[in-house]
This record gives structure tokens, C-alpha cells and sequence, in this order.
């Protein structure tokens, strides 16, 4: 042990050799003192035996003997870093449950994905049905009137001076009604087409979106999973000086 006197307060402090040259603070009036070089006197029996049977690292104040390492704390201002040193490894369970959550994530995007593919084609098939639905109305309606007209035309009395203009009139008539027919069924295209395709594509990108999420997911957590493995499921608190 080193022992030397407070330079402020005079107190007697000793501390171990391990520390000569270094410098910390007086535990009873906190002010800096470097420890002085070891020195070695002779030292009489009684003293050596006293003071091998004393604690190592430790101080004396007043004539009390303590602990050095709780009372002693050199100032880390100055004391030069001895290296760098990793604190024991602790068992972690956070990349375990990020990793499966991860992947169960990816699992329900992609079921997810499946469901939005049979909502898609359930929209499309909906829409399909009420353009069939609008026209077979219309052709119900044109094919009604088309009937009507040759009834009227066949009960018309057979009169040769006015059965050419009777004809060309019925054929007319017909043509004009097939015309009209085939526009409303272009109307009917122009309203439900785009709206089968619009369906279509927003379907996809849905789709697709989820897929590359539940890949994406799948793919991280098995990479944090393959890590917790690696290393064991433990990881470093920190690091701290020597």
C-alpha cells in the first residue's frame, strides 16, 4: 500500500500501488491528490504482519480502515483509457419476436393477397352480369317492338298498288330499330367496360403490393431470426472503459 496525506486537507489516505502516479479525488474533501511512487522502508515485524493482515486496496482516514475501491474513484478526466472492453453478453428474446412477427406479418399479407385476387374477380363478375343484365333488356325491348311491327304490317289489307310502299316503310322501321339497338349496346360498353378494366387493374396493384409486402416481411424476418441464431439469442449491453 502507498500511503501519503491529503494535500488540502491533511487527511491520511493509502491507496493501492496499482494506482501510483494516478490521480484521484481526497474521499474526505473530494480534492485531486496524485498518488505518490511506492516506496518500500524497512518496516519492523509487527508493522509488516498489521499490515498484511489488512484488506487490499483500501484507506485509512482518521484512523478507520475502509474500502479503497468504494471511497477511491480517480479522476477518469485524466486517467488515461486502458482499452476498450464489451459487457457480458446477456439472452435476448427481441430479435426472436421481431423475426416471427415479421414472417407471420408476411403470411397474413399474402393470404391477404389470395383474398383480394377472388374480391377482384368477384367485382368483375358482378359488373359482367349487369352489363349482360342491361343487354338483354334492351334486346328483349328492340325484339318486342320488332314483333309488334310485323304483326301490324301482316294485318295490314293486301293492297298491290300500296304494298311496295308498305314494305320499304316495314324495312325501314326494322333497320332504324336494330340501329338504335346497336347504339344503345355501344353506350352500354362505353359504361361498363372501362369499369370491368378499372376494377381489373386496381385489383393487381393491390395483389401485387401485398405480395411484395409478405415477401419483403418473410425475407427480413427470416434474416433477424437467422442472426438471433448465429449468435445464440444473446447480445452485448454496451461497451464500457477498463
Amino acid at each position: 500500500m502507498i500511503g501519503f496525506n491529503c494535500e488540502s486537507c491533511g487527511a491520511r489516505v493509502k491507496a493501492p500501488p496499482s494506482l501510483a502516479g494516478k490521480t484521484g479525488k481526497c474521499p474526505k474533501c473530494g480534492t485531486l491528490n496524485r498518488v505518490p511512487p511506492q516506496e518500500r522502508p524497512a518496516a519492523s515485524e509487527p508493522e509488516a504482519v498489521a499490515e498484511s493482515n489488512q484488506p487490499k486496496d483500501g484507506k485509512i482516514i482518521g484512523g478507520h480502515y475502509a474500502d479503497f475501491e468504494a471511497a477511491w474513484r480517480p479522476n477518469r478526466s485524466v486517467r488515461p483509457p486502458q482499452g476498450r472492453r464489451d459487457s457480458p453478453p446477456r439472452r435476448s428474446l427481441a430479435s426472436f419476436v421481431w423475426g416471427w412477427g415479421l414472417i407471420v406479418l408476411g403470411i397474413i399479407a399474402f393470404f391477404l393477397s389470395v383474398d383480394e385476387v377472388s374480391h377482384t374477380a368477384g367485382a368483375v363478375a358482378r359488373v359482367q352480369q349487369q352489363w349482360k343484365a342491361a343487354t338483354d333488356k334492351i334486346l328483349e325491348a328492340t325484339e318486342v317492338a320488332q314483333q309488334k311491327a310485323r304483326a301490324d304490317y301482316n294485318a295490314t289489307p293486301i293492297d298491290s298498288s300500296r304494298l311496295q310502299v308498305l314494305s320499304d316503310a316495314y324495312t325501314a322501321a326494322t333497320n332504324a330499330r336494330w340501329s338504335a339497338y346497336e347504339s344503345q349496346l355501344d353506350a352500354i360498353a362505353k359504361k361498363y367496360g372501362p369499369l370491368e378494366a378499372q376494377i381489373e387493374k386496381t385489383g393487381a396493384h393491390i395483389t401485387l403490393a401485398l405480395r411484395v409486402g409478405a415477401g419483403l416481411c418473410a425475407l427480413a424476418g427470416l434474416i433477424i431470426l437467422s442472426y438471433w441464431l448465429a449468435t445464440g439469442g444473446m447480445r452485448t449491453s454496451g461497451v464500457r472503459l477498463d
